[in-house]
């Protein structure tokens, strides 16, 4: 018998791109009233979750998925509600509060306190330069979105 020839010289089958899913409304006004920037990519969504993923990400339908890019954020009842993973990556936004080392008020803001603060809506927290996570201004404070579990007793 002749050895067989499968495999050799052959490319192997190309793996269908995964379609980029539509920017929903909220994540448009969320970026738009934040001035939030978003790396190279194209969106996909689990549900209510919008993700960031490399634009060669081959079909993940019907693969069990943990993450399958940067988590921007999720949908909830008409509104965007940003990611920590999003705010770790931004380096800079408009509505941003930086925080001295050596300040108290940051040692309140991991510790899970509000903050008080003249700013509206969605701020990127930042010490000395490095972004550490969200927290919401109502004019009067800034209400804190540091992940519970990442929060520290003062």
């Amino acid at each position: 018998m002749p050895p067989s020839s499968a495999g050799r010289g052959t490319k192997p089958a190309a793996l269908s791109p995964e379609p980029a899913a539509k920017c929903p409304p909220e994540l448009a006004a969320f970026r738009g009233q934040t001035g939030a920037t978003l790396p190279e990519g194209k969106l996909l969504r689990f549900g209510d979750v919008c993700y960031l993923v490399p634009q060669a990400l081959p079909e993940v339908k019907g693969l069990r998925v943990l993450r399958a890019g940067l988590e921007l954020g999720a949908v909830l009842k008409n509104r965007f509600e940003p990611a920590h993973a999003w705010a770790l990556w931004l380096e800079t936004l408009e509505n941003s509060v930086s925080l001295e080392e050596a300040d108290p008020l940051l040692a309140r803001y991991l510790s899970g306190d509000v903050l008080p603060s003249d700013r509206r809506g969605w701020t990127l927290v930042q010490a000395d330069g490095l972004s550490l996570g969200w927290a919401k201004g109502d004019g009067s404070q800034l209400k804190n979105h540091y992940p519970k579990a990442l929060r520290r007793p003062v």
